[in-house]
């Protein structure tokens, strides 16, 4: 018989005891069940209450600035640009689910987005660029440990004293996540959020297949480097050889998805929570190792493009149609299929919302996961109505113009 689930406030609270209650959904015993650990199972029908909750809030907050508008108190500029253009909000029907697009305030529209189709990941880059350029004065080959290999120079440089004129994009890229954590993270509010997913990890694991691994295989532009590596997808062969080979590649390709959330999630030898994310746990050094293999994929195809668009010139990946490989906007798509999505998945499975706090826990979770393995986030979280005002008025501008705000698809938002 398996134990209750007590890692968070929703599970702990569920039980197949009488008259048991929960804020959103009555969880006395229609018929009664056996085993306490079978309560979890016991939801309403479907009824998706935290996608409405969302959207009367988001509504809310537009009510509350037409409001301030009419009686001449708004000085939020991004205010008046937005009630102008009203007509952009929209009720969106997907998988049964109607969702409210409120753009600018609440969500990026595809103009916004594309221009971060165009960045990679420059630290990432850069790193990757100095030891190619520096093969020969370095210890660290192309399919040696490059987080190691920094690891190695980040403590020499700190024995050193940490001169300035020493220092190099390795010792940069390892202090930059090793000592400048942002100051939103809370390693306690992040350990409630592995709890949560280890709490609901069967509905969570459904999420991550059905509506995550499924649904982004849906999307050409991020599949395109998956056709490309060939690392998830078949090849053109159909003989018995290249399929048995095929699907062993696949399942290699999922299992390492799986170890990396081990690596992260699982407990470690501390008393520390989430001691596993803490700079120089399993978990973080893992995030990492992950971001340099998307670099060195992104290096090898970017150098197979066919960047001027020459109609007889044979290429692996067109740049023109799909931008960077691994960009900012696939990265933060990716991040809120393991975050946001989940959530809604586990939803949908369950028939009701998880808490409020368990939502926010859980996406604090995934926000400093996305940090680290390379979406651009706000490391400060001091964002203000000026700087949701520079979306707007880089919307219709170059990047090279107005640079482009951190994407940080896990934020909180204006």
């Amino acid at each position: 018989i398996l134990p209750k689930l007590k890692r968070c406030s929703t599970a702990g609270s569920i039980s197949s005891s009488a008259g048991s209650s929960h804020p959103h959904f009555d969880v006395s015993p229609k018929p009664p069940v056996t085993y306490d650990y079978l309560g979890f199972l016991r939801f309403d029908p479907i009824n998706l209450r935290s996608t409405a909750r969302r959207k009367k809030s988001m509504l809310d907050a537009v009510a509350s600035a037409q409001s301030k508008t009419v009686h001449g108190k708004s000085s939020n500029h991004t205010d008046d640009y937005f009630l102008g253009r009203s007509d952009l909000i929209a009720n969106i029907s997907h998988f049964d689910m109607n969702i409210c697009f409120i753009p600018y305030r609440f969500h990026y529209t595809a103009e916004e987005l594309e221009p971060y189709r165009e960045v990679g990941d420059p630290e990432m880059d850069d790193l990757l660029n100095f030891i190619a350029i520096n093969k020969d004065d370095t210890d660290c080959g192309a399919f040696d440990d490059i987080i190691a290999y920094s690891e190695v120079a980040y403590h020499i440089w700190c024995e050193e004293g940490k001169q300035k004129e020493h220092i190099n994009p390795r010792i940069n890229f390892y202090a930059h996540y090793h000592d400048g954590i942002p100051n939103w993270v809370d390693f306690e509010q992040i350990g409630r959020g592995i709890n949560v997913f280890l709490a609901y990890f069967p509905a969570a694991g459904c999420a991550l297949i059905y509506r995550s691994l499924i649904g982004g295989f849906s999307i050409p532009k991020i599949i395109q480097v998956l056709k490309s590596t060939r690392y998830l997808t078949p090849g053109k062969s159909k003989d018995a050889f290249s399929i048995s080979r095929d699907r062993k590649r696949t399942m290699e390709r999922l299992l390492d998805t799986t170890g990396f959330l081990a690596s992260c999630f699982a407990p470690a030898d501390d008393t520390l929570s989430s001691a596993s994310l803490r700079p120089g746990g399993r978990g973080w050094n893992a995030a990492l190792r992950v971001r340099v293999l998307h670099g060195k994929v992104r290096r090898s195809l970017l150098q197979t493009a066919n960047t001027k668009n020459e109609p007889g010139q044979s290429t692996q990946w067109d740049i023109n149609e799909f931008g960077v490989p691994i960009n900012q906007e696939d990265m933060a798509a990716t991040l809120l299929a393991f975050s946001a999505n989940t959530l809604m998945g586990i939803e949908t499975l369950a028939g009701m919302p998880l808490s409020d706090d368990e939502q926010r826990d859980y996406l604090a979770l995934w926000r400093y996961l996305g940090w680290l393995l390379g979406v651009d986030t706000v490391e400060e979280d001091v964002l203000n109505c000026d700087d949701i005002n520079a979306r707007v008025k880089s919307s219709n501008a170059s990047s090279s113009v107005n640079p482009l705000l951190p994407i940080d698809p896990c934020g909180p938002k204006t």
